[in-house]
């Protein structure tokens, strides 16, 4: 039986969702050498658990399951700018001669190609060189030509070497750097069309093969020959890459890698060679195996604890139960997140929770899908389709940044919406009865977004902001930034926090605590002229005294310190008294639209504007964070 899926109607559409398959048992063969068959260890396939259908009852623990997903595809789209390479295998002697001898080059070389001479590269290298593998297979659907790791340069003879290794290294809990030694290439890669899952047991076992393989032969194998067909060359280079970026994003060996490659797939015509044009660079920093991208997203969105995406997800079941509706963001500890973006936390919490993995996860921007398409579906989603479909999603959205349009499971295609609605609940279910449910039922409905925001406590009806001219929507864009302390506005001092939660005592929405902070920073502060910054937010709470700078820096402040999203617009606008002056004021985010607050004015209301002109201002920018 099928587990469940997300599928592409067609090979066009494998950019906006996902299409994997099953399988079953792995052997491994090589081809051309009389001595390079490569057979399965003995009682290989008995080294992990059967998966068992899960019962009715909706208490039972489905702890027995076993399968962390990691998913493989030759079906990717290609791109225009490859010149694909002859398949053929039957170039003359001369050719393959020529091809090896490029291969060899003189160590004194800066750039050094591999299989020259003896070199060792360590284990975060080679993991970054997997990530950057994996995305160069997506995007390109083969694989690169080489790879230059740390200005050396290796063929992808001597990467399925290093790919190869490093898991035996991992399954056997050693951290060691992998040397390499005079490696040639495969003699004629060629395959079958290959469908189906590789369990963890089945590829370290042809992880061990490979390498020796390769240690007693001095060569690449050309294919590793499995009952499901023969999995060439250059797909055990893309499935091993994607096994390790599985290691360097989450630390762990997964539980399979699935394949789904046909025999007409783009990978596996194009034989890379270290002399052609279209190689990999990896940027690696030594000891670190995150790229810096990947630092900044941690500054910028941090870490999400299991617990708080499981009470978090208990609030988003109850908003969906009382509305009928999907938000379009959620509040946890006063962090935003779109719903793509908790999408990806709740369909990763679901493996962690799976598999026993206790840590917390790396939240990251996630883009919304690009359209949601889906049935009316109803019937029963048991827990090895929808833990099938939290993996696929993980990765999809990995490799991707966005979340998928819909999923395929054995109850039909279900919508974005639904899927949002059904792993929420399955969360809520482990975050009472601390347990994975056995199934999550579908009712035939439908769902639908709305643009509101759920909360830390209680579930919010969507909420009507006044409309203005300067109001904006909400793009997405992460909000750690504009909940954070700076310099002159002092979110995390005692006094901030005191008068903030002195001010929205009593109140229980979002709007209302906006309401009541700009309304006492309204009443409370005259103005005074004067230019730029002299004050900041804290100063303003002693000398309620100030210009449309600090007053922002107040009314910021106070708003961050109460969990809601502030930023400060500045431009030029023209006042009733007819003067064009420099200007600054605040934004305060309600649902998903950022609110004009401007409160040097009592003629000024939350959301509404009527001291200077606000058809024709010219702004310069939206900022978390101002200098001046």
């Amino acid at each position: 039986m099928n587990l469940g899926m997300i599928y592409a109607d067609d090979i066009n559409q494998t950019n906006e969702s996902l299409f994997t398959e099953n399988m079953d048992n792995l052997s491994l063969n090589a081809k051309e050498y009389s001595m390079n068959s490569l057979n399965s260890s003995n009682g290989s396939t008995n080294d992990y658990k059967s998966i068992e259908t899960p019962t009715q009852e909706l208490n039972s623990n489905i702890s027995k399951i076993n399968d962390s997903k990691l998913n493989t595809s030759g079906n990717i789209n290609n791109t225009t700018d490859i010149i694909s390479s002859s398949s053929n295998s039957s170039e003359s002697n001369k050719e393959k001669v020529n091809e090896n001898l490029n291969n060899s080059v003189s160590t004194k070389n800066k750039v050094q190609f591999a299989g020259s001479s003896l070199y060792t590269v360590n284990k975060s290298a080679i993991l970054d060189a997997a990530a950057g593998v994996k995305k160069f297979v997506e995007k390109n659907n083969r694989v690169p030509d080489y790879v230059i790791i740390s200005g050396d340069k290796f063929s992808m003879s001597d990467f399925l070497y290093m790919l190869s290794k490093t898991i035996v290294n991992i399954a056997n809990k050693s951290s060691d750097s992998v040397k390499l030694s005079e490696y040639k290439n495969p003699s004629a890669p060629q395959g079958t069309a290959v469908k189906g899952k590789v369990q963890e047991s089945q590829y370290i076992d042809l992880s061990k093969r490979v390498v020796a393989f390769y240690e007693k032969h001095g060569i690449a194998p050309n294919f590793g020959k499995t009952n499901l067909g023969n999995i060439q060359f250059q797909s055990m280079i893309d499935g091993f890459s994607r096994i390790l970026n599985f290691v360097k994003v989450n630390k762990v060996l997964p539980k399979y890698v699935s394949y789904n490659v046909k025999s007409s797939s783009n990978i596996n015509k194009v034989i890379p060679k270290i002399t052609g044009t279209h190689g990999l660079t990896i940027s690696h920093k030594p000891g670190n195996s995150s790229s810096s991208s990947n630092n900044t997203n941690n500054t910028i969105y941090g870490n999400m604890s299991i617990g708080d995406i499981k009470k978090a997800s208990t609030e988003l079941k109850n908003y969906i139960d009382s509305y009928n509706k999907v938000p379009s963001a959620i509040l946890v500890d006063g962090k935003k997140y779109s719903m793509s973006e908790f999408l990806y936390l709740m369909a990763a919490s679901i493996e962690y929770v799976y598999s026993g993995i206790n840590k917390d996860i790396q939240s990251k921007p996630v883009g919304d899908s690009s359209s949601t398409v889906g049935n009316a579906v109803n019937g029963t989603l048991y827990a090895k389709d929808y833990i099938d479909l939290a993996s696929r999603i993980v990765e999809y959205i990995d490799a991707y940044g966005k979340a998928p349009d819909y999923g395929i499971s054995p109850v039909g295609k279900l919508q974005y919406q639904n899927i949002v609605d059904g792993f929420s609940r399955v969360l809520h279910y482990v975050n009472v009865k601390q347990e994975i449910p056995d199934y999550v039922s579908y009712t035939g409905k439908v769902l639908k977004s709305v643009d509101v925001v759920v909360g830390n406590t209680t579930a919010k009806a969507p909420v009507t902001v006044p409309s203005s001219p300067m109001n904006s929507k909400y793009d997405g864009e992460s909000l750690a930034q504009y909940l954070q302390a700076t310099t002159n506005a002092q979110v995390n001092d005692p006094v901030i926090q005191a008068l903030a939660k002195k001010i929205t005592a009593g109140c229980t929405s979002e709007l209302s605590k906006a309401v009541a902070l700009f309304n006492w920073v309204r009443d409370n502060v005259g103005y005074s002229y004067y230019f730029n910054t002299q004050q900041g937010a804290k100063k303003v709470t002693t000398s309620l005294s100030a210009n449309c700078v600090d007053t922002s820096h107040l009314l910021i402040a106070l708003s961050r310190a109460s969990g809601l999203p502030a930023r400060y617009v500045n431009g030029k606008a023209t006042f009733n008294s007819g003067n064009v002056i420099g200007h600054t004021w605040a934004q305060i985010l309600i649902g998903d639209v950022w609110v004009v607050a401007d409160a040097i004015s009592s003629r000024n209301s939350f959301g509404v504007i009527n001291n200077w002109n606000t058809k024709n201002p010219t702004i310069y920018g939206k900022y978390a964070s101002i200098s001046f």
